[in-house]
């Protein structure tokens, strides 16, 4: 099942944003990504928080449109984000996009972004998604191949201790079963030569973004497909 989650951050394409929604199962606001809906005639399936960013009027009428409210504490030990995630797993869901995790605030942003990396997450297909930008997780379980346009920037960074055997096809500057140690800045701003493009590692995690062009606008979401080969 796919999942999307919508988080308080920036989503600087409203009406992208409410295209890619069609093709979601399940659609779970994160109280505060309420905002993104305002004006429209869309809602989610279910909101959750503590609700101390929704305009209670909005709570209010998808209350009467049947949507599913999930109230937690404002005490509490996760952000909003954290719990939307926790609950499409618990609905099933194994391919979910993030929407609005990427904001004004670094240490949200930040924080938005490293809770893909919980293990409770690594059976999901699960990316930050916007118009222009996608980022994803590679793992030795779970390689990567997407699509793009020659020219798309694309980067790589290692979490935690030196990331080995990474191969890469489809890149400008290729890497054949080398080394990314943590904190290296070698391996932003490749691009892509020869799409579909592939990454694949054999030890520790890196985070991938892929940036596309201004003029090439297709949509995010289902650019990223697990079970790459190298």
């Amino acid at each position: 099942m796919k999942a999307a989650v919508v988080a308080n951050g920036d989503i600087t394409d409203r009406r992208w944003f409410l295209e890619q929604l069609a093709d979601f199962d399940l659609i779970i606001v994160a109280d505060g990504g309420s905002r993104h809906f305002r004006d429209t005639d869309r809602h989610p399936h279910v909101v959750i928080g503590d609700m101390d960013s929704i305009d209670p009027a909005t709570l209010a009428q998808w209350g009467r449109q049947g949507v599913e409210t999930l109230r937690h504490p404002a005490r509490k030990d996760q952000i909003d984000l954290e719990l939307a995630l926790d609950l499409a797993v618990a609905r099933g869901a194994v391919d979910v996009d993030i929407f609005g995790a990427i904001g004004g605030r670094w240490d949200m942003s930040l924080a938005n972004t490293l809770i893909m990396v919980q293990s409770r997450y690594t059976h999901l297909t699960l990316r930050i998604v916007g118009p222009n930008v996608c980022i994803g997780l590679v793992r030795p379980e779970t390689p990567v191949a997407f699509n793009g346009s020659v020219g798309d920037t694309v980067s790589l960074i290692p979490l935690g201790s030196e990331v080995q055997g990474i191969c890469t096809k489809g890149l400008e500057y290729a890497l054949e079963d080398e080394g990314l140690p943590f904190g290296t800045t070698r391996g932003l701003s490749n691009t892509i030569q020869t799409p579909p493009v592939r990454i694949a590692l054999r030890k520790g995690t890196l985070l991938h973004f892929h940036y596309r062009q201004p003029s090439n606008t297709q949509p995010t979401a289902d650019t990223i497909k697990k079970g790459a080969t190298r």
